[in-house]
């Protein structure tokens, strides 16, 4: 028996729940399909705990991808993790929640001609957020339908306040560096690092904004979507799963895979590039050349600090923190540092990338408001085991995280096969341009001059803790240095976009170019790097995307 539906699903990530959520509250008469290859992993501890977080890589909780090797790290194969569950790579984040400069939104709308994608216009879709007292009784948890929750650590609770706090904010004052304002589009400077864990538990989306009246199937892998001939285009009318099973769509099939799995759907079901689809043995239905092409993601680089023997009594363990409740309410950090790059180091790395400074892009990079890294500052090593880096986690080191937030690197996501149980193949081409290792070296010196140079600091750093056979960095490292460190350590920092980049495989109301009845809802077809954790991004996409299908719908 086949089911058929008004609209189907795929994906029940961040973006589909948020759809699927939002399109029955406008359309309640409508059917919804909801439909997601992993499980419902609401009580999971490592879906729960802030701190447990990091155990879901590699675990049943996570699809547990791999890069091809990258050439410009040494050739290591990376670890690229995604949530596989309801919820998606919401439900095992570390709940970092940053919008993003104003600029970077305003380019998003400049390149694909449609001012709706641009800041001030996509405010209002900005989930509703309520700070949380810091008098919060934390053995009590509540929460209301459609809020997310969000505090700095210093909100959170009035007891949740690291021994290194002040210190680590006037090194990084003593070195320059002004005031950030992250809520109003403008971060470049520090600020508070807020998170969207409630009373030291995470909201998982399908809980904030409820799926009742929506038919949700878990452990359902989609393989592909179904076209039949229109008059002029092929028109999505379905999904058919692995094993076979199908469901029909009467008005709209959304998919909302994510990143790395939404261009693999395309593929499997005929759309991308022609010469790569024959190779597989599929079907072409859409040329579509861009399908996969235009990822980026954030490249990040651990630092870890070790402390002063007399000033290790300043710090605490990670098993303190997990022991005590008002610290393990988030992670031990509080600051947040944007940067941006002078302009004159700007133009000389696009020119020695072969760029020509009156094109758009180069315009747009030029814009002194463009922020290129963000060092995040943490009490405890982290990041450490996925660069497979050695660092104690008694206290004794605390760590920074050098992130390139603005890249220009461009990789791509294709697949190996017809298979649709065989993993896409991830390139993110990590560290390729002179611009992101400009904007990396950048950072990695500042971050050496204010944990090893700033009287602040300078006590209580003892010094830097290298991997293993590297020796230590300095602020005034070489290139050289600096770019054989990261090929060493570079990891992805989990912000994975552009896949699908609206503008060539979406047009601006997210629907696929060269059929009908198809749109893509999730960080894929953000066409650019947003400098930001990306879940604000992806909340207002999916609130967007609500009122251009329920538009639609009422069009018909």
């Amino acid at each position: 028996m086949t089911f058929a539906y008004d609209y189907i699903i795929i994906g029940g990530g961040l973006a589909g729940t948020i759809v699927a959520s939002g399109l029955h509250a406008k359309l309640p008469s409508s059917s919804i399909l909801l439909l997601e290859a992993g499980e419902d992993r609401f009580a999971h501890p490592f879906t729960t705990e802030p701190l447990k977080a990091p155990l879901a890589h590699n675990s049943e909780l996570d699809w547990n991808l791999s890069t091809l090797p990258q050439p410009h790290l040494g050739n290591r194969i990376c670890y690229q993790g995604a949530g596989k569950a309801l919820g998606g790579s919401a439900a095992i984040n570390h709940g970092t929640w940053t919008r993003g400069p104003k600029v970077d939104y305003d380019r998003w709308a400049v390149l694909v001609g449609d001012a709706r994608w641009s800041y001030n216009q996509l405010l209002p879709y900005f989930p509703k957020t309520e700070i949380r007292s810091a008098e919060e009784d934390v053995s009590r948890f509540s929460s209301k339908p459609g809020v997310v929750y969000t505090a700095t650590s210093s909100q959170s609770h009035s007891r949740r306040v690291y021994g290194l706090r002040e210190c680590v904010k006037r090194a990084w004052v003593e070195s320059g560096i002004g005031d950030g304002d992250g809520d109003g589009g403008f971060p470049v400077g520090i600020s508070e690092r807020v998170e969207n864990w409630n009373q030291g538990r995470r909201q998982h989306v399908h809980r904030v904004f409820g799926l009742d009246g929506v038919q949700v199937l878990t452990k359902s892998q989609v393989g592909r979507i179904l076209f039949r001939d229109g008059e002029k285009v092929p028109v999505a009318y379905g999904v058919e799963l692995v094993g076979g099973a199908k469901f029909l769509a009467r008005k709209e099939v959304i998919l909302s895979a994510g990143t790395y799995h939404s261009p693999k759907i395309l593929m499997l079901s005929g759309i991308g590039e022609k010469g790569k689809l024959m190779n597989m043995g599929i079907q072409q239905r859409v040329e579509s050349p861009y399908v996969g092409r235009n990822f980026h993601d954030h490249i990040a680089v651990p630092i870890v600090w070790r402390l002063r023997e007399k000033k290790k009594e300043m710090n605490r363990s990670f098993g303190d923190y997990m022991e005590d409740p008002v610290m393990k309410l988030g992670w031990p950090s509080d600051w947040l540092v944007f940067a941006g790059l002078e302009r004159n180091i700007v133009k000389d790395a696009i020119e020695k990338d072969g760029g020509h400074l009156n094109n758009p892009s180069s315009q747009l990079l030029l814009n002194p408001s463009c922020v290129f890294t963000e060092t995040m500052n943490f009490y405890t090593p982290v990041g450490t085991t996925i660069a497979g880096m050695d660092a104690p986690m008694d206290g004794t080191c605390i760590s920074s995280i050098v992130l390139g937030v603005s890249p220009t690197s461009r990789g791509e996501i294709t697949i190996s096969s017809a298979d649709p149980l065989a993993p896409p193949v991830i390139n993110p081409n990590y560290y390729a341009t002179e611009l992101d290792r400009v904007a990396i070296r950048s950072a990695v010196r500042k971050a050496f001059e204010v944990y090893q140079g700033s009287d602040a600091l300078k006590d209580i750093v003892e010094c830097e803790v290298p991997p293993l056979a590297y020796e230590s960095l300095t602020a005034i490292s070489t290139d050289d240095e600096i770019d054989d460190r990261v090929r060493r350590v570079g990891i992805t920092s989990f912000d994975p976009a552009g896949s699908c980049s609206m503008g060539r495989v979406v047009d601006p109301e997210l629907r696929v170019n060269g059929v009908k009845g198809l749109r893509i809802v999730d960080a894929s077809v953000i066409p650019l790097p947003l400098a930001a954790h990306l879940q604000v991004a992806v909340h207002a996409l999916g609130a967007r995307a609500v009122e251009f299908v329920a538009a639609q719908h009422n069009l018909n």
